[in-house]
C-alpha cells in the first residue's frame, strides 16, 4: 500500500520535485513535440507549474470559506470498497491499472479524492506522471473535452497540437482526471462520454480516472471499471475529526451523541460532508436533531451564528436585512429557480440575478436587493462561494438540492401537484431533490409521484413477461432497452463476447434499476463458434456481421441465453415494484386520515370542529 504524502509538503517543493519528470517528458519527444515542449526543459518554468499544482491543491471549504487552504492539511483518506475488502487510496496505482470510474454518493469526497490523487501523481518518486485535473462542471456547448483539455495545458505556456497531444497520451507520461461527471449538463453528458470513449480507445497508454454520482453514461462504458467510495465507518469517525483539527475531547464527545442519536440519522452520517455538517451543528446546539428535515433547518441557523471551536460563538450580520426565517425561505426559492432553470452547481451573475429575481416573485415579505442576498449566502452562510469575478458556487451540490426541496415542502397542493407532474416526466433533473422529498414531504410525494410512476413502471415491463420469441421480446422492448446490442468479436477462430449496449436514460425514474440491473443478465463468458455465427446470421433476426465482428441484438441475447435469468428478474422487478405501491398507498392513507382524529375524541370546549 502506498503511503500518504507530507500534507507539509508546499506546493512550491512539490513543483521542484516534478522538474525531473518534466525533462524527462521533453527529453523523450521528438520533432515537433519536443520543440512545442522546449520550455519544459528550463528551471525557471517550475513557477508555471507551481501554479498549476496550487490551483489543484487549494480549496475554500465551510472551515475557511474566506480564504483557500492546502486540502493536505486537513484530507482523512478515503476507502474504496472491494469484492473481497475495503482499501485505503493513497495514490493512483492503489485503483489498480485501466480506467476507473470512482463511484460516490453525495457528500463522500470524490473531488478532494481526485485533488489528492493528482498531487500525490506529482511527488511520486518513481513513473510518476503528469496529471490533467478537470472539473467536467465547466464543459459547455462551446467547450468540449478536448478543448478543455487544450486550455489546461494553455495555463501553462503550452501550445497543445495534435502532434504534441499524440505523443503525450501514447508516452504513459500523462494522466486524465476528470471530477464531477453527474455535475454535466445533462444536454452535453452523452457528447462527452463518446468523447471520452474515443480517447480511451484511440490511446490505451493514457489512463482516465473519472468521478461521478451513480447511474450515469460514464459507467456505461466497457472500457472502464467502476470501483466504490466506501462510506465512513465508526471507526473512520476519529481519525477524520482530528484531520479536521478537532480536538480529542470534542471529538469524543461528537462521536458519544452520534451513537446515541436514532438510526435513521447516525446511518445518514456516513460521508465527509455529513460528518463535517454534524460537528457544525453539534457545536452550535450541543445535540444532533432526529430527523433529517431538522438536522437542515439546525444547520442554516447554525451557519449564521457558527464558531469554529476555538472562537466563542457570535453573532454575524444580515446584510440583507431579512430574518433568519425569512433569508432561508429565499434561498429555498433561489435554489428551486437554479435547479429549475437547469443549472448546475455553478451560476455565473446573470444567472444568479434571474434566479433571485424569480424567488423574490414565489416569497412573501422578503424585501432585499440582490448584492446583499449574495453577500449573506456566500459571506456569511457560506452555503455558496465565488469563484472569480462572475461565478457564484453551491458549496456542495446536495445543498442546492436539499434546499429546493425544501420550496417545494412549503409549497401549496396546487404547486406541489404540478411539480411532480412536470418531474415526473423530467426526473432525471430532479433525481436527488425527490429523494429527498421522499422523506420531507413523504405524503404528497407517495400520492402524486411514487404511486403513479409505479404503475406506469410496471405497464411499461408487462408486456416482456411471457414473451416466447426473440422477434417478439425485440419488438416489445421499450426505447430505453431497445438499441442495445450484444457484440461478439473474432478472435482464435471464435467469437468472444466484448461489448454490450447502450441502454438510455429510462423515462420513468423507477426503471432506472433495470438500465443499471441489465448489464448483471449478461455473461461476458458467452462465446460462439463459427457455425453457431453461421446459424444466427442465417436466422430472421438482424443480426449485422460488420468485419470480424457480430452484433446481436439485446432481446435475442436474452432470449438464447438468459431466457430463464430474464423471466425470474421481471418477476421479481413486479413483486418490488407492488410492494412499494403498497408502501406508497398506506403514506398516503396515513396522512388523509388524520382530520378523523377530531371524530374519535368528544370535543371539549372551545375546541376547533373540522366540518
Amino acid at each position: 500500500m502506498t503511503t500518504p504524502a507530507s500534507p507539509f509538503i508546499e506546493t512550491v517543493a512539490i513543483a521542484r520535485i516534478a522538474s525531473p519528470l518534466l525533462k524527462d517528458i521533453y527529453e523523450n519527444a521528438k520533432d515537433g513535440a519536443k520543440k512545442a515542449l522546449a520550455k519544459w526543459n528550463t528551471i525557471s518554468y517550475s513557477k508555471k507549474f507551481e501554479k498549476l499544482v496550487k490551483n489543484i491543491d487549494e480549496v475554500k471549504t465551510i472551515w475557511s470559506p474566506g480564504e483557500s487552504v492546502s486540502l493536505r492539511s486537513f484530507y482523512h483518506l478515503a476507502k474504496i470498497r472491494n469484492k473481497k475488502s475495503i482499501c485505503p487510496v493513497a495514490a493512483i496505482s492503489d485503483l489498480g491499472a485501466g480506467n476507473v470510474v470512482i463511484q460516490g454518493i453525495v457528500g463522500q469526497g470524490k473531488s478532494m479524492l481526485l485533488r489528492y490523487l493528482s498531487i500525490q501523481e506529482v511527488i511520486k518518486k518513481e513513473n510518476g506522471r503528469l496529471p490533467i485535473f478537470l472539473e467536467l462542471r465547466k464543459l459547455t456547448p462551446k467547450i468540449n473535452l478536448n478543448l478543455a483539455i487544450s486550455n489546461y495545458f494553455r495555463e501553462i505556456d503550452i501550445n497543445l497540437s495534435s502532434e504534441v497531444f499524440e505523443y503525450l497520451a501514447n508516452s504513459g507520461k500523462i494522466v486524465l482526471l476528470l471530477d464531477g461527471f453527474d455535475e454535466l449538463d445533462p444536454a452535453i453528458a452523452k457528447e462527452a462520454s463518446l468523447d471520452i470513449e474515443h480517447l480511451s480507445k484511440k490511446h490505451p497508454e493514457l489512463q482516465f480516472i473519472v468521478s461521478s454520482r451513480p447511474d450515469n453514461e460514464i459507467q456505461k462504458i466497457n472500457q472502464f471499471r467502476v470501483v466504490e467510495i466506501a462510506t465512513l465507518s465508526q471507526k473512520d469517525q476519529g481519525p477524520f475529526l482530528r484531520a479536521l483539527g478537532v480536538d480529542a475531547s470534542k471529538s469524543a464527545e461528537i462521536m458519544r451523541a452520534i451513537k446515541d442519536s436514532p438510526s435513521n440519522i447516525t446511518e445518514l452520517i456516513n460521508t465527509p460532508l455529513m460528518l463535517t455538517l454534524v460537528v457544525f451543528v453539534y457545536q452550535s446546539e450541543s445535540n444532533i436533531p432526529d430527523e433529517l428535515p431538522e438536522f437542515f433547518e439546525r444547520l442554516f441557523h447554525t451557519v449564521f451564528t457558527r464558531h469554529d471551536g476555538l472562537k466563542d460563538c457570535f453573532k454575524r450580520q444580515h446584510h440583507s436585512g431579512l430574518s433568519e426565517r425569512r433569508l432561508q425561505s429565499l434561498f429555498e426559492a433561489f435554489s428551486f429557480m437554479a435547479q429549475q432553470g437547469g443549472q448546475k452547481r455553478t451560476l455565473n451573475r446573470s444567472q444568479f440575478n434571474e434566479c433571485f429575481d424569480l424567488a423574490l416573485d414565489y416569497t412573501d415579505g422578503c424585501f432585499c436587493d440582490e448584492s446583499n442576498f449574495r453577500k449573506d449566502i456566500t459571506r456569511v452562510a457560506c452555503l455558496m462561494m465565488e469563484e472569480g469575478i462572475d461565478d457564484i458556487t453551491f458549496l456542495h451540490k446536495s445543498i442546492a438540492e436539499y434546499y429546493s426541496a425544501a420550496f417545494i415542502k412549503n409549497s401549496d397542493d396546487k404547486f406541489a401537484i404540478k411539480f411532480y407532474k412536470e418531474a415526473s416526466k423530467n426526473w432525471h433533473y430532479w433525481h436527488e431533490t425527490l429523494n429527498f422529498l421522499s422523506a420531507i414531504d413523504s405524503f404528497r410525494f407517495s400520492r402524486y409521484f411514487a404511486k403513479p410512476n409505479l404503475i406506469n413502471a410496471i405497464e411499461i415491463i408487462k408486456p416482456l413477461m411471457g414473451t416466447v420469441t426473440e422477434v417478439e421480446l425485440c419488438k416489445k422492448l421499450p426505447p430505453f432497452l431497445s438499441k442495445a446490442t450484444a457484440v461478439f468479436e473474432k478472435i482464435k477462430g471464435k467469437y468472444e463476447l466484448t461489448n454490450f449496449g447502450p441502454i438510455l436514460m429510462p423515462p420513468n425514474m423507477y426503471l432506472l434499476r433495470v438500465a443499471n440491473e441489465m448489464h448483471e443478465l449478461i455473461d461476458f463468458s458467452w462465446v460462439l463458434t463459427e457455425s453457431e455465427a453461421q446459424a444466427l446470421l442465417d436466422g430472421e433476426m438482424q443480426i449485422s456481421l460488420n468485419g470480424d465482428s457480430i452484433e446481436v441484438p439485446f432481446g435475442c441475447a436474452l432470449m438464447r441465453w438468459s431466457k430463464k435469468s430474464f423471466d425470474q428478474y421481471l418477476d421479481t422487478l413486479e413483486e418490488s415494484f407492488l410492494k412499494n405501491i403498497s408502501l406508497a398507498e398506506k403514506t398516503s392513507l396515513k396522512m388523509t386520515e388524520r382530520p378523523k382524529i377530531f371524530s374519535k375524541r368528544k370535543l371539549s370546549a372551545g375546541a376547533i370542529r373540522i366540518k
